[in-house]
């Protein structure tokens, strides 16, 4: 497949296909097929580069070698271009000190202009030679200044010509580019460390965690970091080194912009000089049982070397803990990748109307795009007949209410401000069981009778009179009512009658305003609604409730024992707590 050179200026003559190379990888040497598999013995040429994984984040060096067979050759050139990502330094042209110098004319070139070497090699007339094993044509240095892909590509010139042995131009038929992939990482490297005491400082990429060790001539371990720096890269210094006062006691090299974070033993009254001024006291602390507890300072380094002075002030006369070193890149933390809040709805709840659903959901999130390093909550509704109302559709935690019964899909979303995730449960809403008032015992045998749901204008209260409701406060309109005897109005004895309720109610005794006293039952833990119902001839009676949990009741008699009034019996009504009101 041929390559095509899209994204790189050449020179004007030459801009034809280029063929794909074939990459053979031996060790740390990258060989492209870059000329002629016709006749007479291979010339391979190739890139030659210290990295086997192409990945590099600092200075590197990249020759272009041959190596094997023979060729009668007439003349030669090339270019070689760079990327601008890739700054070009140190070009070196090594021809005329190789092995076959003494063929090549007086006048030979090799320049570098825009991220372009150009090199042109031509011979005396007639001459011919062997190629050895790398032979070193030119080499250079190149530098990352932005992280990606690159290519650098060895393109021949096909204005001028290559003959072989037989006379044959293989130039243009023969020749392809080369092309060598170069990777810029990202990645924090430092290098080049250089202690002024000789010891050899160990750099710990990524390691700054609990219980990591301090120093390399210690055993003391951390035991707190600042969440902030958890998982850094530090170095572990010497102990012994405690107390340097050199101003360039520490140097190394970073491949990118960092933040370099400095843990001072605290014990220290007077701070060394470097330390201060243009470094920031964070206002956290790092700490190691035994070794001390060290502020933390920060200052931000572009790409290149560092230097950190010693630990102790020269006015300093106490001799404390050394100094901790960690770095991290600017880089790197910008290359975090986000990722979506992970979110649960809870469990699916079956509920009963009107009690509500109450939600209990939960997040977690990376904290990330920072800005705005928070999550956005919303309960919401996707399924289901009827209508939900939120307490707090913004928080975890809340409660729906339903306005019918059926089944619902409640969603649970948690948005980070560039990802959002969801997730769901199921709310089954049933209605309220019937209620049910079974099991009415009078002491005295009377048989009292349960109207479900019938307590209108116009019936009757009793079952022993003609009686009949004339006023009827409208929330207690068609509910369930017990019709009792009026001749039991001079009952005094508690337990005077009793019921079952299949649920929770509130029960409402409508009891004979002109009572003075009321029986003691009645007072204390019962309610006065403050309303009344009226039954002509009976006459008019105050409202009382009280709640009941699902099971037994038990009621006292109409008359107080210091009663010496002869009104009409009570009425009981019985209401579901589970009503929708």
């Amino acid at each position: 497949m041929p390559y095509k050179n899209k994204n790189y200026k050449v020179n004007s003559i030459g801009l034809l296909f280029l063929v794909a190379p074939f990459l053979f990888l031996f060790s740390l040497v990258f060989v492209f097929n870059g000329v002629r598999a016709a006749t007479g013995d291979n010339i391979q040429v190739s890139f030659v580069s210290p990295s086997a994984s192409l990945n590099i984040n600092e200075t590197q060096t990249v020759s272009v070698t041959t190596s094997g067979g023979s060729d009668d050759v007439t003349g030669y050139s090339f270019s070689i271009i760079v990327p601008e990502e890739l700054e070009i330094s140190n070009l070196q042209n090594h021809i005329n000190q190789s092995f076959f110098a003494s063929y090549l004319r007086a006048t030979y070139s090799s320049t570098l202009h825009a991220n372009k070497i150009g090199a042109l090699y031509a011979l005396d007339s007639g001459s011919s030679f062997s190629l050895p094993d790398s032979t070193s044509m030119i080499s250079f240095e190149i530098t990352p200044k932005k992280s990606g892909t690159y290519d650098i590509i060895f393109q021949p010139d096909f204005s001028n010509s290559i003959i072989d042995s037989q006379g044959n131009d293989i130039m243009d038929s023969n020749w392809s580019a080369m092309v060598l992939t170069i990777t810029i990482s990202e990645n924090l490297v430092i290098n080049n460390v250089n202690v002024e005491t000789g010891n050899t400082y160990e750099v710990m990429s990524n390691g700054l965690i609990l219980d990591a060790n301090q120093y390399i001539d210690r055993n003391y371990t951390f035991d707190s970091i600042p969440a902030s720096l958890l998982g850094i890269t530090y170095f572990k210094t010497a102990n012994n080194n405690k107390s340097t006062r050199s101003n360039t006691h520490l140097s190394f090299n970073v491949n990118q912009d960092v933040t370099v974070y400095v843990a001072h033993d605290n014990r220290y009254a007077l701070k060394p000089a470097w330390l201060d001024g243009t470094w920031t006291d964070t206002n956290e602390d790092i700490g190691a049982p035994g070794a001390g507890t060290f502020s933390v300072f920060s200052k931000d380094f572009n790409q290149g070397s560092v230097v950190l002075g010693g630990n102790v002030n020269p006015q300093e006369i106490e001799n404390n803990s050394m100094y901790t070193v960690a770095v991290v890149g600017k880089k790197a933390a910008s290359q975090v990748i986000n990722v979506a809040p992970s979110v649960e709805a809870g469990n699916n709840i079956i509920v009963t109307n009107p009690d509500v659903a109450n939600l209990q959901g939960s997040y977690f999130d990376d904290g990330l795009p920072n800005p705005p390093a928070q999550v956005t909550l919303l309960w919401s509704k996707q399924q289901g007949a009827g209508n939900v109302t939120f307490s707090n559709p913004d928080q975890l935690y809340t409660t729906a209410l339903f306005d019918t019964a059926g089944t619902y899909i409640l969603q649970l979303a948690a948005d980070d401000g560039e990802f959002a995730s969801t997730d769901t449960l199921e709310v089954v809403v049933k209605d309220p069981l019937p209620l049910e008032v079974t099991n009415v015992v009078p002491l005295n045998g009377q048989n009292y009778t349960v109207s479900k749901n019938g307590l209108i204008i116009g019936v009757r209260p009793y079952i022993d009179r003609d009686y009949v409701f004339g006023y009827i406060p409208s929330y207690l309109l068609e509910k369930t009512y017990i019709k009792t005897a009026n001749n039991d109005k001079q009952s005094t004895e508690t337990p005077f009658v009793s019921f079952d309720v299949n649920q929770d109610v509130t029960v409402y005794v409508a009891h004979d305003t002109r009572f003075s006293i009321k029986p003691v039952w009645l007072d204390g833990t019962w309610t006065n609604t403050g309303d009344i119902i009226e039954a002509p001839v009976a006459g008019t009676f105050t409202l009382y409730k009280k709640d009941f949990a699902q099971g037994k009741i038990i009621l006292g008699g109409n008359t107080s024992p210091l009663e010496v009034e002869n009104n009409s019996m009570y009425s009981i009504i019985v209401t579901s707590q589970l009503a929708i009101p």
